[in-house]
């Protein structure tokens, strides 16, 4: 097991095929290779309104149908564990925890963890996933927010006040 300094937890809120996904899949198999110990967790309820619903009991049956199974449109490095988790509440989390869109910005916010090691990858504004006032929201939490392009650091900055870290 790696020591907190080189363990890190990518919270996802989909392993599909998206171009969003492979960059986060990118960037682990970069951390794996660096020799920091990866955990990409998929979130499957993000929204607390899903329980008890159709679409809730669907993501419960796809987590057991998809539970053990690794992505296969991406080739991720061996080491990298993958979890399928219905929230990080009680999860035992040691190292860095990255939010990798707004709706896993909401948990990793509110999950009760150092706020030092919470960061926020800004891949893109997201207006297309939610209420704009939602999306923006995330931008104010305390979480330590990288944006890993120059366009949409300048771009939200305008919008927000959101203040980013390096690049």
């Amino acid at each position: 097991m790696a020591s907190k300094e080189k363990t890190i937890y990518f919270v996802l809120n989909t392993l599909g095929l998206t171009g969003g996904v492979k960059v986060i899949f990118e960037q682990a198999n970069l951390f794996a290779q660096k020799g920091y110990e990866v955990h990409i967790v998929h979130l499957l309820r993000l929204r607390t309104d899903l329980k008890g619903n159709l679409v809730g009991i669907l993501k419960k049956i796809k987590y057991f149908i998809y539970k053990n199974k690794r992505p296969a449109w991406f080739e991720l490095n061996q080491d990298i564990i993958i979890h399928r988790w219905f929230s990080l509440n009680n999860k035992k989390i040691i190292g860095f925890l990255i939010a990798t869109a707004n709706e896993t910005a909401d948990w990793v916010n509110k999950v009760n963890y150092n706020n030092e090691k919470k960061y926020y990858y800004v891949l893109d504004h997201e207006l297309w996933t939610r209420n704009k006032d939602l999306v923006e929201k995330t931008y104010s939490y305390p979480l330590k927010k990288i944006a890993l392009s120059q366009n949409i650091r300048e771009q939200i900055e305008k919008k927000t006040n959101c203040n980013f870290i390096g690049l």
